[in-house]
């Protein structure tokens, strides 16, 4: 009877691995090959081994190299060129005396690690923004030692993703990509990448949470996993058990051990496709401001519960100004979508079809009515958000960034071993001075044009007083490291 349980076990186990790989989607002409499915049908939930062995060879080491500039003692001493007469320059006063001055900042080469995986057989990549952003070059390094230049053939920093191709041609085993709507909370998933240098690491994990918002861009939709994630992981696969694509690996929580977040892999499949065809992604565009319903909200707007999005702000001459939607309304749909959290309106509008004519459902007045406004393209030069989330200290800074103090467990947390003060970055405008120059949040700015940094305010001060055409000299933490940037705002 064991036996027959077995046996009867063995052949669901087979035929669900075979309807699930007829659904598959693959970018291009490329299909996994039979080899391929084999090694995944003969996975059993014992052992994780199969997984890796088929796929493990998908996976690259993308090694990049940015051109950074930073002042440094004939020592060794790394310091500050702008106070050399601070505490935190106690030798600046020594190499005055001797050298006429401060140390100039000299240019160097810095080395970042991250993770990618292969598409297809024409030699597509796919990897996180944040792990090429600024990059001079990049390489990819597969299992077998291989090494191998790449190209940049379209990015999008609001979903933090890329789109790389080889540059040279090679016997590549592509992904399969599942479906991440398909997972569940509690499913099993394997992560494969490069985790502090160490090559192809392989963990595994569950899925602990869906539709996670934390604050990285505009769209977030996370898959949270306590598979072990680590710098390096970054654009790796997160994949189910029967080796399918199900997410790319792309945070850690800063302040938690063994939280992981994956961008979920249906999204990616969308803009790697608008990528791959016109080397950018146009997204819809609405024209409102929202914020999330409280209970005071409930009570005073006459609402049952807290789903939908409250209107703040309508956009002059945007789709919503256009079909009447007011401040003070409260979004129950949009194009037959319900609006569960005010944080998910964003996503929808933005994959909405541009030009076409949608059904919004909203309450006003404790009254509840239907609207039709016709989606527009989102502009980015109009720094047109449909999200509160991007606030207007993020738009209205100069320098493209959202920042808040650094508190002492922060501080902790990121490896500055004295803390005093600072902000950290939260956010950083697509297209500004800051993500042209490769900052990306966890970053702390310590100094900002000669001033100090202890806390927002100071901040605010610093960058207020920088425009177009001028100089920026900013030092800030990254990786337990003190670097340093000089650039002209354009």
């Amino acid at each position: 009877m064991h036996k027959f349980r077995w046996i009867v076990w063995g052949l669901l186990f087979f035929y669900g691995t075979n309807v699930r790989a007829e659904s598959l989607w693959l970018e291009g002409k490329d299909h996994p090959t039979k080899k391929v499915n084999q090694s995944a049908q003969a996975l059993t939930p014992k052992s994780y081994y199969n997984v890796a062995k088929a796929f493990g060879n998908a996976v690259v080491n993308i090694n990049t190299v940015q051109t950074v500039r930073e002042t440094q003692s004939p020592f060794g001493f790394r310091i500050d060129p702008n106070q050399p007469n601070s505490q935190d320059n106690p030798f600046g006063p020594f190499f005055e005396h001797f050298f006429g001055g401060p140390m100039q900042p000299q240019e160097r080469k810095q080395a970042s690690l991250g993770s990618g995986f292969v598409l297809n057989k024409e030699g597509y990549i796919i990897t996180n923004n944040h792990v090429i952003a600024g990059a001079d070059e990049i390489r990819v390094t597969f299992s077998d030692e291989t090494e191998m230049p790449v190209e940049i053939i379209g990015r999008d920093p609001k979903t933090d993703v890329a789109l790389l191709k080889l540059k040279g041609s090679k016997d590549l085993t592509p992904v399969i990509l599942g479906s991440s709507k398909q997972m569940d909370v509690g499913d099993v998933v394997v992560a494969i990448g490069n985790p502090f240098g160490l090559s192809h690491s392989v963990t595994q994990g569950i899925v602990s949470a869906k539709q996670r918002a934390i604050n990285l861009g505009p769209y977030d939709d996370f898959i949270q996993t306590d598979a072990s994630i680590n710098p390096g992981n970054s654009g790796g696969p997160l994949l189910n058990i029967y080796g399918e694509v199900i997410g790319i690996n792309t945070a850690i929580h800063a302040s938690g051990h063994g939280i992981g977040f994956a961008i979920p892999i249906d999204m990616a499949k969308d803009v790697i496709k608008r990528i791959k065809e016109e080397g950018h992604v146009r997204r819809g565009y609405l024209g409102v401001r929202v914020q999330e319903i409280d209970d005071q909200h409930i009570k005073v707007l006459g609402l049952d519960n807290k789903d939908g999005a409250l209107v703040m702000e309508v956009l002059a001459n945007s789709p919503a100004a256009k079909g009447k939607i007011e401040a003070g309304d409260v979004l129950l749909s949009f194009d037959g979508q319900k609006i569960k959290t005010w944080d998910k309106l964003p996503l929808i509008v933005a994959n909405s079809k541009i030009g076409k004519k949608v059904k919004v459902e909203l309450i006003r007045n404790k009254v509840k009515l239907t609207k039709y406004i016709t989606v527009e393209e989102l502009i980015d030069e109009q720094s047109q958000q449909a999200s509160a989330t991007t606030s207007d200290a993020l738009e209205k800074d100069p320098l493209g960034l959202q920042v808040k103090e650094v508190d002492k467990a922060t501080a902790d947390q990121l490896g500055i071993s004295e803390h005093r003060g600072g902000v950290i970055i939260e956010k950083v405008r697509p297209g500004s001075v800051a993500d042209a120059q490769g900052l990306r949040p966890q970053d702390v700015i310590i100094r900002l044009n000669r001033q100090a940094v202890k806390d927002v305010e100071d901040y605010k001060k610093a960058a207020a007083a920088i425009g177009k055409g001028d100089v920026v000299q900013m030092i800030y933490v990254r990786d337990n490291r003190r670097l340093f940037l000089l650039f002209t705002v354009e």
